[in-house]
């Protein structure tokens, strides 16, 4: 069997998105006839840890090392426990995280570099690697270590791109930052073996980006684990519609509270319930939403993170699921993660994102549910309108 080192700063048992794909994608390369050693960081914290996560993963090994990034720093500093920490900072804190990861040229985890590749030459020593895959978009460092590691030691390596590394729609950079960015994004591309983008937008835009890399890149679909499908059914009392997640500045559900303000009679209550540790400008946002509902009906729950299992279930227990992004050209390459776990709980998907979009054209394209242009209220009013009425008449698919 061959043998393939995991480069990831995220790994279970970590329950955010990054980590999981980490974990399943390493669960599943062993049915393709690899053998995959994990290199990820000591207990990151900030995160609701998950060790079901990490219970698939019995049977894998996984090496952790130290790091100097500021969050494993804060982490030893501050006496909160983990999640505390991220709900503090989430919730308080949004202007200072933005700041604080514009001072880096790369990214804010790149501390984790110098462990990342001193452990990973130890592992490559100790074991026969022939082939070291890793992830960038958001936490982009890592496709430099591969890089270094691949040179150092003639071992091919495969980048699998999250979202866009150097044109992350959702971070501003300062002009050394995209200057650095810009720089080992196309060493990177140019040197790996292989490529993977996992929204077709995103592949475009590289190969337009990186002429060169053309016959490198493919598109892969995010996926799911297919032993979590059950599809259960679930009858509510009323009109439950989730989302999981994050939300940042420019990308709220303002939409949905607007759509539902300019109905002009709703009567069957209805729940916009809220899964995440969100900050204070969704709770500004919300609560002007709810300063202006005449009809009790409708309401707002929020629910903190949770474990991976109960997340599928709190999913399951809706009718219908929701997502957003901005009406901007920059955003329309993205095909969230979630969209895969909404998939699992089998449930219509409300998404109020650009038209034309990858997201837009992957639920048009397979049926999986609404999808309404950002920003045209018009358009959101009629879909919740007809997402209603299916809903009253037993029809949501």
């Amino acid at each position: 069997m061959k043998n393939i080192l995991i480069i990831s700063y995220s790994a279970p048992p970590q329950n955010i998105p990054s980590a999981v794909r980490t974990g399943k994608l390493a669960k599943y390369f062993k049915e393709l006839g690899w053998n995959p050693i994990i290199l990820t960081v000591k207990n990151a914290g900030f995160y609701l840890n998950d060790n079901t996560l990490l219970d698939e993963l019995s049977d894998i090994e996984i090496v952790r090392t130290n790091s100097l990034d500021p969050q494993m720093i804060l982490k030893k500093l501050r006496p909160y426990k983990d999640i505390e920490i991220s709900r503090k900072i989430n919730k308080e804190k949004e202007g200072f995280i933005s700041k604080l990861k514009s001072i880096f040229p790369i990214d804010d985890k790149i501390g984790w570099m110098p462990f990342c590749l001193k452990a990973a030459s130890e592992i490559i020593r100790k074991h026969k690697i022939d082939a070291i895959y890793t992830f960038v978009g958001g936490i982009n460092h890592p496709g430099i270590s591969a890089y270094k590691l691949s040179k150092k030691h003639n071992i091919p390596y495969f980048v699998e791109f999250h979202d866009l590394w150097a044109n992350h729609p959702f971070f501003e950079r300062k002009i050394i930052g995209q200057y650095f960015n810009d720089y080992w994004e196309k060493k990177v591309v140019k040197s790996a073996s292989g490529i993977i983008t996992l929204a077709p937008g995103q592949k475009k835009f590289l190969q337009n980006k990186y002429p060169f890399s053309i016959g490198k890149i493919i598109f892969n679909l995010t996926g799911f684990d297919a032993e979590l499908v059950t599809f259960p059914k679930h009858k509510t009392d009323e009109l439950t519609i989730t989302f999981c997640g994050s939300l940042y500045k420019n990308m709220t559900p303002k939409n949905i509270f607007d759509a539902l303000l300019a109905i002009d009679k709703i009567e069957i209550p209805i729940k916009l319930k809220f899964i995440g540790d969100f900050r204070n400008s969704f709770f500004v946002l919300k609560n002007q939403f709810e300063n202006k509902i005449n009809n009790q009906k409708i309401k707002v729950e929020i629910l903190h993170r949770m474990t991976y299992a109960n997340l599928l279930l709190e999913l399951q227990k809706s009718d219908a699921l929701m997502l957003f992004l901005p009406n901007k050209e920059k955003f329309k390459p993205i095909l969230h993660a979630k969209l895969y776990d909404y998939v699992v709980a089998g449930k219509p998907i409300l998404a109020f994102v650009p038209k034309n979009s990858d997201v837009w054209n992957f639920v048009n394209d397979n049926q999986l549910g609404f999808v309404v242009e950002a920003d045209n209220l018009e358009n959101g009013k009629n879909t919740l309108t007809k997402l209603i009425a299916e809903y009253q008449a037993n029809d949501l698919k």
